[in-house]
């Protein structure tokens, strides 16, 4: 109790000294979350290109306080060419008091997780989903697609990773590369060090699934690569141009970006890993996705083809449809209990689904002449986010979901 009120008086007096400085310069904080890569990635980005657009200002006395966890050093050492980074000691504390007695001119207006913890969109009706404001991973100005990538990997570094990269390859090209990660369920063990504590398993998929997406797009000669680490399962398809990189002795917080920053396209799913690529505008194609509101949060032009996991009522012993996604309230089964709670269970994408997803996104990410949608498909596509428009899921112009996806599960709209 001592310690807490001297740690307190000096933040006190930290705070009055910063606003009597800001009468003559102007100086903030605010928290940029290391700990986990899909927070100080995409998010950041967006960030950035507000900066650009001038729909948010950026002084130079901005200072960004890490984590002492880095999920990615390399990506860490790019951003500060763009932030002031300071280590958390001391300051990390200094910004909890500052934004829990609001001290808010010292405060970066970063849209940051914490600040949305009860407007989290699981946790509101459609309704309020409709105009909810979210934080920055979730890019509602489309600013992404209005701007260039700004972290631009030196030139010295790129030679040295593509040299290591041909010679793990064994090949004298590293263009045509498709990233194919799936989330690994000892990623969430190492995360709480083997505790059996209730967890998202659901967002993990098995790898496997991968195989038969992986050989096709070999065949049309392509590159695949399985990307993310700290992995169990292996994944052996039937071709000999595929690389694990994952399980390979090059993998690394360095080539984890490089890889993003030269793949054609990747073919991922609910991971934090999916936020990389965009930093480099490198579309993906999502798959096994849970939650139908992610589709709103992902339509801001980085994520142009996504299919979703089927849900399954054991009450009613059938597949749910699109249209009773929120009277069923699924957006609220955030944990593997909730769903087993409320007698739902969880269908994964099959082989074939992701397979159809992967040569849709060939034709589409590369504008192939023969990216040919049928007139059905069409009218499916148009009436499937007619039902997610009245459910207020935004404007869906910049995302499809897969189409022949769809037309096998037509069911899902009826």
């Amino acid at each position: 109790m001592f310690i807490d009120k001297i740690r307190n008086t000096i933040y006190f007096l930290l705070s009055y000294f910063f606003i009597l400085l800001n009468f003559f310069v102007k100086i903030r904080f605010q928290e940029l979350e290391t700990r986990n890569i899909g927070h100080f990635s995409k998010s950041i980005e967006v960030y950035l290109s507000e900066v650009e657009l001038g729909i948010q200002k950026k002084y130079k006395l901005d200072f960004w306080i890490r984590n002492k966890r880095v999920a990615n050093k390399y990506l860490l050492k790019q951003l500060k060419k763009h932030l002031n980074i300071i280590n958390p000691k001391i300051f990390l504390g200094f910004l909890y008091y500052l934004k829990k007695k609001k001290f808010n001119k010292l405060i970066i207006p970063y849209k940051h997780p914490s600040t949305y913890i009860e407007k989290e969109w699981h946790l509101v009706d459609s309704k309020l989903f409709k105009n909810l404001d979210q934080w920055h991973f979730y890019d509602n100005r489309k600013v992404l697609i209005k701007t260039k990538p700004k972290i631009i990997l030196p030139e010295k570094d790129k030679k040295f990773f593509n040299n290591i990269l041909i010679k793990e390859l064994k090949t004298t090209s590293t263009k045509k590369i498709v990233l194919f990660y799936g989330r690994d369920p000892i990623y969430r063990k190492l995360q709480y060090n083997s505790r059996n504590i209730d967890t998202m398993n659901y967002r993990n998929t098995d790898v496997n699934t991968y195989k038969i997406s992986i050989e096709n797009i070999s065949k049309k000669g392509y590159i695949p690569i399985r990307i993310g680490r700290n992995v169990e399962k292996k994944l052996l398809p039937n071709t000999k141009n595929f690389f694990d990189y994952s399980n390979s002795e090059i993998a690394s917080d360095e080539m984890d970006l490089y890889l993003c920053s030269i793949c054609e396209f990747g073919i991922f799913d609910h991971g934090g890993l999916n936020s990389l690529p965009c930093l480099f505008r490198k579309p993906l194609a999502l798959v096994n996705i849970t939650h139908l509101r992610e589709i709103k949060n992902r339509s801001d032009g980085t994520t142009p083809l996504i299919i979703f996991k089927k849900i399954f009522s054991t009450k009613l012993n059938r597949v749910l449809n699109f249209s009773e996604y929120e009277s069923f309230r699924v957006y609220q089964n955030m944990l593997d209990s909730d769903f087993e709670k409320n007698n739902l269970k969880l269908i994964d994408n099959t082989p074939d689904e992701i397979l159809d997803l992967t040569l849709e996104a060939e034709k589409k990410f590369n504008l192939k002449e023969d990216y040919d949608i049928s007139q059905e498909e069409k009218e499916i596509q148009m009436e499937a986010k007619k039902i997610l428009g009245k459910l207020n899921y935004g404007d869906l112009t910049k995302i499809d979901i897969g189409h022949k996806f769809l037309l096998k599960n037509i069911n899902l709209i009826k």
